[in-house]
């Protein structure tokens, strides 16, 4: 198993291939988008040296926490995470309710609107897209 921000995967067997490792992980409420590369042909091979597996965060920001595994195993960070998290992207306002956030609303600037976390028109709500077209309207426009 492996966790990330406090989520669980289901079991994942030592032969798993990539597609598989990624599906468990993407599962996670908490993991957007990843890439994962093997070492070798699976998960938990046995040639010494290359077995193992990277995971690269494609859609989460920031500098983010490791991930775990169950049983443990020895896991580091190859790259440390550069982007900056700012509420709406700093780019819109978070809107709330008698002072309380409400979860992912974003009422973004003109200009701006919902991204995919890469810069293009998204799903995320969060005002990290820039609408060339002006013509985005409304709370976390997608």
């Amino acid at each position: 198993m492996l966790s990330f921000r406090g989520e669980k995967t289901s079991p994942i067997a030592y032969n798993a291939n990539a597609a598989t490792l990624k599906a468990a992980f993407e599962v996670l409420s908490t993991v957007e988008t990843t890439t994962v590369t093997l070492g070798d042909a699976a998960a938990c091979a046995a040639n010494a040296g290359v077995s193992g597996f990277t995971i690269q965060f494609d859609g989460n920001g920031g500098d983010l926490p490791n991930v775990e595994s169950f049983p443990s195993f020895l896991i580091s960070e190859a790259v440390k995470g550069t982007t900056e998290y700012l509420e709406c992207s700093g780019r819109g306002t978070c809107l709330s309710e008698l002072g309380k956030p409400l979860s992912g609303m974003c009422n973004c600037d003109k200009g701006y609107m919902s991204s995919d976390g890469a810069g293009s028109r998204g799903v995320r709500r969060d005002c990290g897209a820039y609408d060339e077209t002006m013509t985005a309207l409304g709370y976390y426009t997608t």
